[in-house]
């Protein structure tokens, strides 16, 4: 199966650069290309209203590209149970190939560990065996036994060979190759817990038949268990019946979540020397295990990115990640890419404009919701077909996919920007974020935030705020620049306000007298209402 795709815009998203990426995923899809649509940033009013008008969910928000350990193939040996005996555990290993396991409750949540070398580790150490409580069913398994009596729910692991010599001792589990009457009253006499007949293949076995024991079990109220096994064997066998629950690490383990980064996860795994460590879910439920290997093994997310090429625009991580495809409208910017990728840049007014023509030259027809994504995104971007970076392509993909969505061109665009308009429920802060955008022209750090509306006037309370929410983002993220475009579509200009020590810089790219502005934090820029062509292009002509 292929990798899945991611497609994203740029932070702090506009409805060009969501409707894009939804667009841009729906066509690799229509071509046979996996692809997910998703977004680097939080949706704004004019947007959602769009995606609410055409019945489109909002792709998942993506805050980092990094690899993280749920895109890795993790190792997933079946957990074990506390009171797995020893000898499971390690056929358990030996099955899977792996050097340690984790250890669950009953609701496959993580409790512990246990490692090859811990099994090794108590195995040799068995002197210490005699001291522990363990099921009695594992003594059970692990000798493949036959039961007669009544079984209790946990022995003592203390294992004794019965000589007729021997003074068998309180609470012992006794082993033998044959019974007697004088062995079961010793091993009551002492209180035993309980008599194990190591038949293997001696004829005592066939002479005393199987009713006779537990005729036997019945009377002393002790129970005998019967093995095929020979005496060696069988105490072999049952000092690795004791539960792993004794020994497994429950303490200070290190233990990593699905969502960590790799990144992280490989400083952390430097410090220690575990074969391989548990992967939880954020119930601490196991997921498998993780170790060097598969850091190696480690992959690169795959993304295919719209409306944007600059990195101070995509989202965290970008450099990490196998960039596939670019489809963009702006300036060339400084992304970076390891192998060679589609790019695709026209100056146009839209991204979305470039992608409707890419499914119309392969003769393909995008379904009416993603039509309606990309003609609202089109008149979005364009004002209305006002904006200076409008042209006759734009209009032209427009006019199609109106008739694709079934809208009326001209009073869907009305309804959009009514709804793009709607800034009361925001914040200044908010309404600053909204559109912004990072761009690095020479050795400066510029920063453009554009919000589009049908009367300024309406945001006279919440763009008074702005001053000085921008000189405090000036001062605490050193911005050479920093500008807020507030553009007005039906007087077809911007009143720009600004802060940041470029202000002869920034008089002197609009033909303005420095000292006209030095008193104010605003001005109005009649005709000026694109950012990309008019305000960017502008700015980069005096800071070279």
């Amino acid at each position: 199966m292929a990798a899945e795709v991611f497609v994203t815009g740029h932070l702090n998203p506009d409805t060009d650069s969501i409707c894009s990426a939804l667009a841009f995923a729906a066509y690799q899809q229509a071509i046979g290309q996996p692809a997910k649509a998703v977004r680097a940033g939080s949706i704004s009013p004019e947007t959602q209203w769009i995606l609410d008008r055409f019945k489109v969910e909002a792709p998942p928000l993506i805050r980092d590209l990094r690899t993280q350990i749920q895109d890795l193939k993790l190792d997933t040996p079946r957990p074990l149970t506390p009171y797995m005996p020893l000898r499971k555990a390690w056929e358990a290993m030996r099955q899977t190939k792996v050097k340690s396991i984790p250890v669950v409750d009953q609701h496959q949540k993580l409790i512990g560990i246990v490692s090859l070398g811990d099994l090794a580790e108590f195995d040799i150490a068995a002197e210490t065996v005699h001291t522990i409580q363990m099921p009695a069913e594992n003594l059970v398994e692990m000798l493949y036994a036959k039961v007669s009596g009544t079984l209790p729910k946990t022995f003592q692991a203390n294992y004794f060979w019965y000589n007729e010599q021997d003074i068998i001792p309180a609470k012992s589990n006794v082993f033998v190759d044959k019974i007697t009457q004088e062995l079961v009253g010793q091993a009551v006499a002492s209180r035993a817990a309980c008599i194990v007949l190591c038949a293997g293949n001696d004829a005592d076995l066939t002479n005393l038949p199987p009713k006779e024991i537990a005729d036997m079990a019945d009377k002393v109220g002790m129970p005998i268990l019967v093995t095929a096994m020979r005496p060696y064997y069988a105490i072999r066998y049952a000092q690795q019946a004791v539960p792993i629950k004794v020994f497994m690490k429950s303490e200070k383990l290190m233990v990593f979540s699905a969502t960590d980064f790799v990144d992280d996860v490989r400083e952390s795994m430097l410090s220690t020397r575990f074969r391989s460590y548990p992967v939880v879910d954020s119930d601490n439920r196991v997921l498998g295990t993780i170790s060097r290997f598969h850091l190696l093994q480690s992959g690169r997310k795959k993304v295919m990115l719209v409306d944007h090429n600059e990195r101070s625009q995509a989202v965290r991580g970008i450099e990490q990640a196998e960039i596939l495809a670019i489809i963009d409208h702006h300036r060339l910017g400084d992304v970076q890419t390891y192998a060679q990728v589609y790019f695709r840049c026209e100056p146009v007014g839209c991204t979305s404009t470039i992608i409707a023509g890419m499914f119309f030259e392969r003769n393909l027809v995008p379904d009416p919701p993603i039509a309606g994504l990309m003609l609202s995104a089109i008149l979005s971007d364009t004002q209305l077909f006002k904006s200076p970076t409008c042209t006759s392509k734009d209009v032209q993909m427009a006019e199609k996919l109106a008739v694709l969505a079934d809208v009326n061109l001209k009073s869907h665009g009305h309804e959009l920007f009514r709804a793009s308009s709607n800034l009361y429920d925001k914040t200044p802060k908010e309404m600053f974020f909204l559109d912004f955008k990072e761009f690095f022209l020479g050795d400066y750090k510029i920063g453009v935030s554009q919000i589009n509306c049908l009367d300024g006037a309406e945001l006279a309370d919440k763009t008074a705020a702005i001053p000085k929410l921008m000189d405090d983002l000036v001062e605490a993220q050193r911005f050479d620049l920093l500008l807020f475009m507030e553009t007005d579509i039906l007087k077809e200009g911007t009143q720009l306000y600004y802060s940041g020590r470029l202000r002869r810089e920034l008089a002197q790219a609009f033909n303005l007298d420095p000292e006209d502005i030095k008193a104010v934090k605003s001005f109005f820029l009649p005709g000026v209402m694109s950012r990309k062509k008019q305000v960017i292009p502008a700015l980069g002509n005096h800071l070279r």
